[in-house]
């Protein structure tokens, strides 16, 4: 059962980096979209909050990524993402486990403007 404003994505402890790697794709738009890595403090903590703030999408999904991006972790461990944002502040964001593709999540407009205002920059 869902539950609204509930994630079951859930960022581990000793987050080390987020890489952005951009996806090649002839129907995307995405000139905007540049490889990018983040292991700065404020950046995780933006990215964790995003990430675990995100609503489970109902049904199956029909969407293209920007990027795939990994969360390493400290202990080597890593989970890997496939991650769209668009350079458009009115949309949500949508994040989808690379390991479970069918279950999207949205990230909130407010949580993707500021991830918007990292990405973009």
């Amino acid at each position: 059962m869902l539950c609204a404003g509930c994630s079951d994505l859930k960022v581990g402890h000793g987050l080390k980096s987020i890489a952005l790697d951009c996806v090649e794709s002839p129907s995307l738009s995405n000139r905007d979209c540049k490889n990018q890595f983040y292991d700065d403090d404020q950046t995780l903590k933006k990215f964790k909050a995003a990430i675990e703030k995100a609503n489970r999408i109902p049904g199956a999904l029909d969407y293209q990524s920007e990027y795939t991006m990994t969360l390493a972790y400290k202990n080597g461990n890593q989970s890997v993402f496939y991650f769209s944002l668009t350079s458009n502040r009115d949309y949500n964001g949508l994040i989808v486990e690379q390991s479970n593709s069918e279950n999207g999540y949205s990230i909130p407009k407010d949580k993707a403007n500021e991830l918007r205002d990292i990405v973009y920059r």
